[in-house]
């Protein structure tokens, strides 16, 4: 049987799901159709080099230079309909997210285990949907819903996140250094959050 707070908690987190639907597809619109000229930035130039051999190695290879200018100016326009096709593709899938969650059904699903982690993992956002500020405005909410308000405030969420992403930066340094070292693969920040806090606070009513 689900709780009111798990309801609320389920409520507002179809609600955040909904609100970054629709500020992405804003944001998409506004963005408009991005395309980047291969051409751009080309003047057609030539700085001839001083020595004599060089010089004649680019006089040599300029017929090749002028053919791949040619089959640019050729691909522009196909470009510029893949890059149209992919932003209405994108726009589609967007309103697409929007109906399906306008017309989702509430759901009464509750966890076994009455704690933080496992309604999370039920009704929370998805680490590779959800950028990490949208996740953690939701669970602050949640923990406010579950435990009381302002308790995520002391709970120094924000500040345990990036805490731990530093530790995962420094456990990999060597690696990305060039040294001798394996590279070492970690979950999300937030969910390693979400796991400590589960255990530190009590299960909910």
């Amino acid at each position: 049987m689900i709780s009111n707070k798990e309801h609320d908690c389920i409520i507002k987190a179809h609600q955040a799901k909904l609100a970054v639907a629709m500020a992405r597809l804003a944001e998409h619109r506004k963005d408009g159709v991005l395309f980047d000229n291969p051409l751009e930035g080309f003047t057609g130039r030539i700085k001839w080099k001083e020595d004599v051999g060089e010089r004649i190695i680019q006089m040599a290879l300029l017929p090749l230079g002028l053919v791949l200018v040619l089959f640019l100016l050729l691909m522009i326009p196909f470009i510029y309909v893949v890059n149209v096709w992919a932003w209405y593709a994108n726009r589609k899938e967007l309103k697409s997210e929007i109906k399906a969650l306008e017309e989702e059904p509430q759901s009464d699903q509750a966890p076994d285990e009455k704690d933080l982690e496992s309604l999370w993992w039920l009704h929370g956002l998805e680490d590779r949907k959800y950028t990490s500020d949208e996740r953690l405005n939701l669970l602050g909410g949640w923990i406010d819903i579950l435990y009381g308000e302002d308790v995520a405030k002391d709970l120094r969420i924000q500040s345990r996140v990036d805490e731990s992403r530093q530790r995962q930066m420094k456990a990999n340094r060597p690696y990305y250094e060039g040294k001798d070292s394996p590279h070492y693969h970690f979950g999300s920040p937030v969910d390693s959050v979400i796991r400590t806090l589960s255990k530190e606070l009590s299960e909910y009513e």
